[in-house]
């Protein structure tokens, strides 16, 4: 049995066969580096420096909720430039709404909203412009 397609596809013969290789090669030639990572943040506005990341990032998706059990306040962010950050979310109410922070929860009356400030040599770092209720944060980061 032969390894090599009767189609000769220019670049693409080098390439493993094997597609969960290939995948993985790929991913590491898009994005070499990632690291996923959570915090916990208290009620208080401010500045937060997420460090211990180990690079640069490019990009970072956020996943965050209240920490007390508040169903259906979610949101999910997403930031690819320093001051360039967009999140949706949707409330206790179930309304979906969309947002230029990274992070933005709210239950009509409680809100909790930071933006990115910078992508720094070893994370980044958030800007938290309100902060009624501790939050949780899930993140991703692509360097």
């Amino acid at each position: 049995m032969s390894t090599k397609s009767s189609r000769s596809v220019p670049g693409l013969d080098s390439l493993p066969l094997d597609p969960r290789i290939a995948i993985e090669n790929f991913a590491e030639s898009v994005a070499p580096r990632s690291f996923v990572g959570s915090f916990t943040r208290a009620a208080s506005t401010g500045e937060v420096s997420v460090s211990g990341i180990g690079f640069r990032p490019r990009a970072v998706i956020m996943l965050s909720r209240f920490l007390s059990v508040m169903d259906h306040a979610h949101s999910i962010g997403f930031a690819w430039a320093e001051d360039t950050s967009f999140a949706l979310y949707q409330t206790v109410a179930k309304a979906v709404d969309t947002t230029n922070d990274l992070v933005a929860l709210s239950d009509g009356s409680t809100h909790v909203r930071a933006s990115l400030s910078s992508f720094d040599s070893d994370g980044f770092t958030l800007d938290y412009s309100q902060a009624d209720a501790s939050s949780v944060s899930i993140y991703l980061c692509i360097g």
